[in-house]
């Protein structure tokens, strides 16, 4: 984009600025009769122009409105780094996924335990390791193996996995007489799909069962995940057949890159 473009730019979101609420204005923009604009969130609010006094029209800036679906808008976290420029479509869509956005702990996002901790997506390995210490963080180099517990209906389990010089995070569930085993990619959302997941366990017969999938975005809802059943879905009673007599389930896993 060349000087003058950028400059013409910057003067149209000027341009597209509400007075009133200082977000820039989506169809339908309304108009007073000297010509000032309005958002139409704030037009309802008033009775007369914020600029001039003057009545509103019952007509819309049918021009600016055009220009304002075609013009590229900063993300709002453009102070703290973002440098994307996007038409006003997907700029929202962008903001809630965007690497210098505050995000909240996995724990919480995830899991919905306890944590009140937000940051910027390249600190959120950072905090995991310094807040969330013991058996729910751990380090691992290629495959590993680890036990669920008491696994049962009501249970729910998770645990942060740091590998591959990433942050991913587990989610392990048992819904509608299935057990499901879900992999997000703490990152970027677009880089989530360069990692895939293996999930393995066996009964006391020698049966294996295993099973793959492409990893999640920590980004992604992970009820979503588990109902359409984008992740490793097993049958409860083929995975109850692989718990010891304690009711634990022992299983390997491995996260690696596609």
């Amino acid at each position: 984009m060349t000087d003058m473009q950028e400059g013409l730019r910057h003067r149209l979101l000027q341009e597209l600025e509400c007075p009133v609420c200082m977000e820039y204005m989506v169809p339908p923009i309304m108009l007073c009769n000297n010509g000032h604009n309005l958002c139409c969130n704030c037009r309802v609010t008033l009775e007369k122009c914020p600029i001039c006094s003057g009545p509103f029209l019952k007509v819309r800036n049918l021009s600016l409105e055009s220009l304002a679906t075609e013009t590229l808008y900063p993300c709002r976290n453009i102070q703290r780094g973002c440098t994307k420029l996007l038409t006003k479509m997907t700029v929202k869509c962008h903001e809630t996924e965007c690497a210098f956005d505050n995000q909240k702990c996995p724990f919480a996002k995830i899991s919905n335990t306890r944590c009140n901790w937000v940051g910027s997506l390249d600190t959120v390995r950072r905090h995991v390791e310094r807040n969330h210490k013991g058996s729910c963080v751990q380090r691992v180099s290629g495959k590993f193996k680890t036990v669920l517990h008491n696994v049962s209906r009501s249970q729910r389990y998770y645990q942060a996995i740091i590998t591959l010089d990433d942050l991913f995070y587990v989610s392990w569930r048992v819904h509608s007489d299935a057990f499901y085993c879900a992999v997000f990619y703490v990152g970027p959302q677009e880089n989530a799909s360069e990692f895939k997941y293996r999930f393995s366990i066996s009964t006391k017969d020698g049966d294996c069962y295993s099973l793959s999938a492409v990893s999640h975005s920590y980004f992604e809802n992970v009820n979503d995940v588990v109902r359409q059943g984008k992740c490793v879905t097993i049958d409860y009673s083929d995975v109850q057949r692989c718990f010891t007599d304690n009711g634990d389930l022992p299983f390997r896993m491995e996260i690696s890159q596609i």
